[in-house]
This record gives structure tokens, C-alpha cells and sequence, in this order.
């Protein structure tokens, strides 16, 4: 019997392709892990707010924010949700406040 021959088939190729693809899996993953991890954390803080002012001026969750990364290149990030803070923050009021020198 006559042994057969595969024409047009690249194996080079096909394992780029499914690197590409499980690239693309496994990022997509991360990026779905990513958004309900911070939008729990999120939720959390907020249920928090009233009794231990965590997010008194808003920053605090203005500031949660996640990212994915592979090979060097950001795929996809975000932010808890879209700015909403009412004041600078506590560390920035004290930026601008000025102190006199104690060595005068």
C-alpha cells in the first residue's frame, strides 16, 4: 500500500495558532476574573463606608482599578467605576499645606 502525503499542512503555523488561541483564552479569563474581583472588592468597601469612613471623599474607590498584561502589552484594564470624588484626598490636602521650619 501506497503511504499517503499531507499537502499544505504547516506545523509551524498550527502551533502558533494555538498558542495564539490559548493566549487569548487565558487572557480573557483574567480579564473576567479581574472585573468581578475588583467590583466585589469594590462592594465590599462601599458596604463598609458608614462605619469606618473608608470612602468618606470618594477616592478610595475612585483608585480600585485592575489591569491585564502579557508579554509586555497591557490587554485590557479598568476602573471600579467612573470618578466621582467630592474632595482631594486626605494625603493631598496635606501637599499643599505649607509648615513653617522648626530650625527658625
Amino acid at each position: 500500500m501506497k503511504q499517503g502525503k499531507i499537502i499544505g499542512f504547516n506545523a509551524t503555523k498550527m502551533a502558533e495558532q494555538m498558542m495564539a488561541n490559548a493566549v487569548a483564552e487565558q487572557n480573557r479569563r483574567l480579564v473576567e476574573y479581574a472585573e468581578a474581583r475588583i467590583l466585589m472588592l469594590g462592594e465590599t468597601i462601599s458596604s463598609w463606608n458608614s462605619r469606618y469612613n473608608m470612602d468618606d471623599t470618594g477616592n478610595l474607590l475612585d483608585s480600585l482599578c485592575w489591569g491585564v498584561c502579557y508579554d509586555g502589552k497591557m490587554v485590557e484594564s479598568g476602573f471600579y467605576r467612573q470618578q466621582k470624588a467630592t474632595m482631594p484626598s486626605y494625603l493631598h490636602g496635606w501637599s499643599t499645606v505649607e509648615f513653617a521650619d522648626p530650625r527658625q
